[in-house]
């Protein structure tokens, strides 16, 4: 709408001001008053002033176009539509405190994300050194049995006769740590981890939840550590099973479960190792034969459960499916 109007009244020509209504400028028409003897040349000069004033005034600017911020748009229907969001806002407040939040959202997802993929890294470091380690422990005792058998007379054969049992021990167990590495994964990841990150979650909450972590996995790396450190439970179990199966048997089948196993009628006798339940495992081979052998000593069994040693004939026997108990 432009700013001044000329308006004709019956004895004046007049300029209003549109914003206001108010008279700004008037040329009279009327007889002695108006430039001109007749009517018609009043009213004439009275127009011509009125344009010629007009005329004189400065253009009015337009209204200047709204700057918007970049990645907004100013819909036909006078809402603001934000790129970021996706959303339309009424006002450039609401649009603009949306926005915000939706950066901060962001963030928190992308380190949320950084966290998740932290606490997922550091299951899958335990589970490599559980397999490490399993390997390790599988050849060392391999390499233990091999020298003992071998050093007391016996030959490869009877070294890789052991070699199925061993691997398949220590693959179940490997397979039991990695089966516990993952539970503790899933539980730190729910425990940790936001299923959603609404408005009342933040960094300080991000960062806590992280140092908490960080303080809970040093102290699972090292009971972790620890426990692979120790000599392991299958190591035990497979030594347990070679003794009860490789003792020499005696007496009848009352007395099938006893094995002659008096220190005084064995040789080159060496430790491999031992029971969950504390007792030591030997190689050696009964006097008067070569063959290796794997079990217990009766006078270590009888220390601890004299009941699972009988003596037959001035030997010492054990009873296995005690002593192993």
């Amino acid at each position: 709408m432009e700013r001044y109007k000329i308006i004709t009244r019956r004895d004046s020509v007049v300029i209003i001001d549109t914003n206001t209504g108010q008279t700004v400028k008037s040329w009279s028409t009327k007889r002695f008053e108006g430039e001109g003897v007749t009517q018609s040349r009043r009213d004439a000069n009275a127009m011509k002033h009125a344009r010629d004033w007009m005329r004189s005034q400065p253009a009015v600017e337009a209204k200047e176009a709204e700057i918007l911020p970049e990645g907004v748009n100013k819909l036909d229907s006078g809402n603001y539509q934000s790129t970021k969001t996706g959303k339309n806002y009424s006002t450039l407040d609401e649009l603009n405190t949306a926005e915000t939040e939706f950066d901060r959202v962001s963030g928190l997802e992308e380190n949320v994300e950084e966290f998740e993929g932290r606490i997922t890294e550091a299951g899958k470091l335990r589970e490599e050194l559980a397999a490490n380690k399993s390997a390790r422990q599988q050849g060392q005792l391999m390499s233990q049995l091999q020298r003992s058998i071998l050093g007391t007379g016996g030959d490869q054969s009877q070294v890789e006769a052991i070699v199925p049992q061993i691997q398949e021990s220590g693959q179940r167990s490997l397979q039991d740590y990695i089966t516990g590495s993952k539970a503790t994964t899933q539980t730190q990841l729910a425990q940790f981890i936001p299923q959603q990150i609404g408005a009342e979650y933040n960094q300080q909450q991000l960062s806590d939840a992280m140092r908490k972590f960080l303080t809970s996995e040093e102290t699972d790396r090292a009971q972790f550590q620890a426990t692979l450190d120790a000599q392991p439970e299958w190591w035990e179990q497979a030594l347990g099973q070679f003794a009860g199966s490789l003792g020499q048997g005696v007496g009848t089948a009352g007395t099938a479960a006893l094995l002659a196993s008096d220190r005084r009628v064995k040789e080159n006798i060496s430790q491999v190792g031992s029971l969950d339940n504390g007792l030591p495992v030997y190689l050696f081979n009964y006097k008067g034969g070569n063959t290796p052998q794997i079990g217990l000593m009766a006078q270590d069994v009888e220390k601890v459960n004299k009941k699972a040693v009988v003596e037959i004939n001035g030997i010492k026997m054990v009873n296995y499916d005690w002593a192993v108990k």
